[in-house]
């Protein structure tokens, strides 16, 4: 009697596809219990009453704000916003192949390279000297690169959020790109670009920004600052770690509802692939199972 690789690899699906199961039935019951927890400790609150519920969860709603705002020191542009990303492109020849199949005079196919050269906004610059056909020319260089700025100091209402909470905060919100033509962007489009149609060289910066806005957050207070809830260190609670932020007014209920049904459709997803694979791995095994050989014995 010997083991197949088939065999083996359907038992190890089969193995893989219990713990699967059992990993997701406990993370599900963990994350239930959590959310349980944070709605019979959480408390409502107001930014400006905040200083009655120190250490203690509490939901609150405000606009968030940034105290100094954001400032891009390569173009001297101030943004109020949390978060800036600084897109640079240069526009630039670039360089596109094809392999063609033809068939020659003698009716052999054969394959022919073609060339084809179209100006784009890139990245950075092409270096045209490797192009095949060298009378197109790139020019240029880019000012300054990509960057990413962050305010300092995040509040809601006057109280700051801690690092953990701008995080949440920023993923929250999401980026918008913001338009050239707005009040603060007006004059940037033709500092490095020419007037009309870009020209070889020309420079295009463009951002995106993560702006105030009205939020929802489940959080502890403590020390003027929302942070994640901590019991401390030696104390062993279920609600450690647990901090939420959504967009708009939602109420405490409508939060963890959505956190609630966000869990239990990854549960879900997690329960049939897990599934899947027992049920696949159980197949497999038998359809390979070891079968037992021997002689038959015969009689004189």
């Amino acid at each position: 009697m010997s083991l197949n690789l088939a065999f083996i690899v359907g038992a190890a699906l089969v193995a893989v596809g219990i713990g699967g199961l059992a990993l997701t039935e406990g993370l599900h019951s963990s994350s239930a219990g959590r959310l349980d927890w944070v709605e019979k400790h959480a408390y409502e609150a107001f930014p400006e009453t905040l200083s009655d519920k120190t250490g203690d969860l509490v939901h609150v709603q405000g606009t968030v704000s940034v105290a100094e705002g954001v400032s891009d020191p390569n173009t001297g542009i101030h943004f109020d916003a949390l978060v800036v990303e600084r897109d640079v492109e240069i526009y630039q020849w670039v360089e596109d192949h094809e392999d063609k199949t033809y068939t020659d005079r003698d009716g052999q196919e054969r394959k022919r390279r073609v060339y084809e050269y179209n100006r784009r906004w890139v990245s950075s610059p092409v270096r045209s000297w490797d192009f095949h056909d060298r009378s197109y020319w790139n020019t240029g260089d880019l000012p300054f690169r990509d960057a990413t700025f962050k305010a300092n100091t995040v509040n809601l209402g006057g109280v700051q959020l801690s690092p953990e909470l701008v995080r949440l905060t920023v993923s929250a919100l999401g980026q918008q790109r913001l338009d050239n033509a707005s009040p603060e962007l007006s004059t940037l489009s033709t500092r490095w670009t020419s007037t009309g149609n870009p020209r070889i060289g020309d420079v295009r910066v463009t951002y995106s920004a993560v702006k105030p806005s009205m939020v929802s957050v489940i959080a502890q207070y403590g020390d003027g600052t929302l942070k994640p809830f901590s019991a401390g260190i030696a104390a062993d609670s279920v609600g450690n770690g647990y901090a939420d932020v959504v967009r708009g007014e939602k109420r405490l209920a409508e939060m963890l509802g959505n956190s609630r049904s966000t869990s239990g459709l990854l549960a879900w997803v997690f329960r049939v692939l897990s599934a899947g694979f027992l049920v696949g791995g159980a197949v497999l095994s038998w359809a390979n199972r070891p079968k037992a050989s021997g002689r038959k014995s015969a009689t004189a």
